[in-house]
C-alpha cells in the first residue's frame, strides 16, 4: 500500500493505493528553456455505489491510456463527461445491483433519455467503445450502430455555422468595445493590463492558452538608434489542440505602436507590483498578464502562480481578464473565440482557402477551419443583421499596395509630422478624395487601404491631436472624442493589414 505511479508519454500519473479510483495525471509543458508543470485530479469515487470496482479501475486505465491520443485538458473534460453519463443512466436503472459491464440494457436505457444527454457526450461514448472494442467494459456481443447518438436538427455542420455568426463581430461592435473599455481605462474601472490585453486580443487573435504563457521576455523592443522610433515584436506560442507546447516554437508578431506601447506599460506594471518576487536574474520570467489574486505579503495565493512566476491557468485568466471587459459591454457578445471567429469569417468573405485560415489562426487541421468558407461561400453571410454585413465586407476590404499605380486626384497621403515623409496609405473610391482625408477615411467604406502602408503615421497624428485637446472646455473635448473614434477605426485596419500581409507569406511559401 502507497502511492502508486504510471509513467504515459511525458505525462505522470498518481494515485493512493488506498483510493485507487482518485488520481492525478502531471506533466511538463512549454519551451524547454522554461518549462511548466500542469497537474489536473480526477476522482471516479461517486460511482463507486452504481458500478463495480473492477469496471471503474477499467475505464480508469482507459481514460488514462487516452493521453496517448489527446491533450491532457480534452481526457479531463471527457472524464466529466462519462462520469455524468453513467450517473445518468444509473439513475434510470430498476434494481439495486451494481453495473459490471456496458451492455444491450444499459444502452437501452441510454436510449430513453438521449434528450438529456448533450450530443458530445453521446458522440464520445460511442468513440470510446469503437477505440476500445475489445475491453472488458463493453460485453463481447455490442457494435457501434448500437449506441444512441442524437444529431442536431441542423445538422453538425449547421451548429458550427451557427456558433459563428453568433460569435462574429461586425466592425461597428468591434469600435464599441473598443470605445467603453478606453472610457472606462480613463475612469480606472479596468486598469493597464486588462487594457492592454484587450488591444493585443485584437491584434493577434490568439488562444488564451499563447496569452496565458507569455512573459515579459516576449516583448522585444527594437529602438532605431537614428530616429529612436521603437518596433515592438512580441514571441507568442502558438497552442495547438492535441499538440505539446513543448513542440512548439515561439512565433514572431510584430506589433503596431498602440498595442507595443500597451504592453511596454504593462510590462513595467508588472515588474513594479511583482519584481520584488523574483530575482533579478530572472525577471523576464514574470508572466505578461499575471495571476491577480494576491495575499497580505504580496505573493501570488495560487499555488501554480507562485511557482510558475505568475502564471495563470484559463480559469483564472478569463476570470482576470477577460470578465472585466466583458461586464461593460452590456448587449455585445464578446469572448475569445468571438475574435477568432471574426477574423476567421473575414477570411474567408475576404476570398481566403481553408488551407490559408488554418495557417493564420494556428489550428491544426484545415477542415477545422472549413466552415468560415462555408459561411461564406453558402451566402450565409446575408444571416447576419444589417449592421455587420457590410461591416465584415469593410473592415477586411480588398486591400491595393502603395506600388500600385494611382490617379492622383483618388490618392490618400499622409505626412509624418516629425520627420516631413509623405506615404501613400490608401485609395478613396470617389472622384476625388475629400477634405477630411487622411483621418476620416479609415471609418468610410469607400476607402481601400494599403495593405504595405505605414499606417502609424496617422496614429501618431490622432494621438497629438487627442493631447493636443484633451486639457480644452467642452467644445475641444468634444474634438478629442472625435480623434479617439478615428483611432479605433485606423486600429482596425491596421490589424487587417497585418493579417492581410501574413495571408500573402502564408500563400507565396505553399506549393
Amino acid at each position: 500500500m502507497g502511492m502508486m505511479h504510471q509513467v504515459v508519454g511525458n505525462t505522470i500519473v498518481e494515485w493512493d493505493d488506498a483510493v485507487p479510483l482518485k488520481w492525478t495525471m502531471i506533466e511538463t509543458t512549454g519551451p524547454k528553456n522554461d518549462p511548466r508543470i500542469v497537474t489536473e485530479s480526477f476522482d471516479l469515487n461517486e460511482l463507486n455505489e452504481s458500478y463495480e470496482d473492477v469496471f471503474l479501475l477499467t475505464l480508469k486505465d482507459t481514460m488514462i491510456a487516452r493521453r496517448k491520443r489527446v491533450g491532457l485538458l480534452t481526457i479531463k473534460n471527457q472524464v466529466g463527461q462519462i462520469r455524468i453519463l453513467l450517473r445518468k443512466v444509473h439513475l434510470k436503472r430498476v434494481g439495486n445491483s451494481r453495473i459490471t459491464q456496458i451492455d444491450h440494457a444499459f444502452l437501452h436505457i441510454l436510449r430513453t433519455i438521449i434528450q438529456d444527454i448533450p450530443i458530445c457526450y453521446l458522440i464520445f461514448f460511442k468513440q470510446l467503445f469503437t477505440e476500445n472494442r475489445e475491453s472488458p467494459l463493453f460485453t463481447h456481443d455490442l457494435v457501434p450502430s448500437d449506441f444512441p447518438v442524437r444529431k442536431p436538427d441542423k445538422g453538425y455542420q449547421g451548429v458550427k455555422i451557427d456558433a459563428i455568426l453568433a460569435k462574429a463581430l461586425s466592425r461597428n461592435a468591434q469600435v464599441e468595445i473598443l470605445r467603453r473599455s478606453e472610457d472606462a481605462y480613463e475612469s480606472g474601472i479596468i486598469d493597464i493590463g486588462h487594457f492592454a490585453f484587450l488591444h493585443l486580443a485584437f491584434h493577434a487573435y490568439c488562444r488564451p492558452s499563447s496569452y496565458q504563457s507569455l512573459t515579459l521576455a516576449d516583448l522585444q523592443i527594437i529602438v532605431d538608434p537614428e530616429t529612436q522610433i521603437k518596433t515592438y515584436v512580441l514571441l507568442v506560442i502558438p497552442k495547438k489542440t492535441g499538440i505539446s507546447a513543448r513542440a512548439l516554437k515561439k512565433i514572431p508578431y510584430q506589433l503596431d505602436s498602440i498595442v507595443g506601447e500597451l504592453l511596454e506599460a504593462q510590462r513595467i506594471q508588472v515588474i513594479k507590483t511583482w519584481g520584488q518576487n523574483v530575482a533579478n536574474d530572472n525577471i523576464g520570467k514574470l508572466a505578461l498578464f499575471p495571476a491577480r489574486g494576491i495575499r497580505p505579503d504580496g505573493h501570488w495565493v495560487a499555488n501554480h502562480a507562485r511557482a510558475h512566476f505568475g502564471e495563470t491557468n484559463y480559469t483564472n485568466f478569463r476570470r482576470g481578464y477577460l470578465d472585466p471587459i466583458r461586464k461593460l459591454q452590456e448587449s455585445i457578445n464578446f469572448d475569445f473565440n468571438g475574435l477568432r471567429h471574426t477574423v476567421g469569417t473575414q477570411l474567408a468573405v475576404a476570398g481566403c482557402s481553408a488551407t490559408t485560415i488554418a495557417a493564420v489562426l494556428k489550428h491544426a487541421s484545415q477542415a477545422t477551419c472549413q466552415k468560415y468558407v462555408d459561411v461564406a461561400f453558402q451566402g450565409l453571410i446575408d444571416a447576419l443583421s444589417e449592421a455587420m454585413e457590410p461591416a465584415f465586407a469593410t473592415h477586411f476590404p480588398k486591400f491595393r499596395s502603395k506600388h500600385d499605380p494611382l490617379p492622383p486626384e483618388k490618392a490618400i497621403n499622409s505626412t509624418e509630422l516629425a520627420t516631413g515623409h509623405h506615404e501613400l496609405t490608401g485609395e478613396c473610391g470617389k472622384t476625388i478624395a475629400c477634405q477630411y482625408a487622411p483621418l476620416a477615411c479609415y471609418s468610410c467604406i469607400r476607402f481601400t487601404p494599403c495593405f504595405d502602408a505605414d499606417h502609424s503615421i496617422n496614429l501618431r497624428l490622432v494621438e497629438s491631436e487627442i493631447i493636443k485637446y484633451e486639457s480644452g472646455n467642452l467644445p475641444f473635448r468634444e474634438l478629442a472624442r472625435q480623434f479617439k473614434e478615428a483611432r479605433r477605426y485606423i486600429m482596425l485596419v491596421v490589424a487587417a493589414a497585418n493579417q492581410y500581409q501574413n495571408i500573402l507569406a502564408i500563400q507565396k511559401t505553399s506549393p
